[in-house]
């Protein structure tokens, strides 16, 4: 920030002696450390919430782009099922039923008798001592 060299800083401690004198000059260097401490903790501080203010704008836009891909997901997905829907509803025109009509079974051929078709239960296995 400043470009103050040895001889510089030399230079206006000279002065600061022969104008304050022996006695106010460790007083003054003690308050313009404290100053300067101070201006450094601010401008530290400044930089970390700018920091973090950057960080945030970066999540934020990560949050939104994820978001419109989601909503774009689900946006096609529901054209997809809406699609399916009513060419579930059209009857077909050559007269054959759907592919998932022929795919599932009627529910009116599901007699008692029908019901019967269950497989017989497996026998628990001996024991073995």
């Amino acid at each position: 920030m400043f470009d103050l060299g040895f001889w510089e800083l030399l230079f206006v401690g000279v002065i600061a002696l022969v104008v304050l004198g022996p006695e106010r000059l460790p007083v003054a260097a003690r308050t313009v450390g404290r100053w300067v401490g101070q201006a450094r903790s601010y401008a530290r501080s400044l930089s970390n919430e700018l920091d973090r203010e950057v960080h945030i704008k970066e999540i934020r836009q990560q949050v939104r782009s994820t978001e419109s891909e989601i909503r774009s997901g689900f946006q096609s997905a529901d054209r997809e099922v809406r699609a399916l829907a009513q060419s579930d509803e059209t009857p077909p025109a050559t007269g054959t039923a759907s592919p998932a009509a022929e795919a599932a079974p009627a529910v009116e051929d599901r007699t008692p008798e029908a019901a019967d078709d269950t497989p017989p239960k497996a026998e628990p296995p001996a024991d073995r001592h």
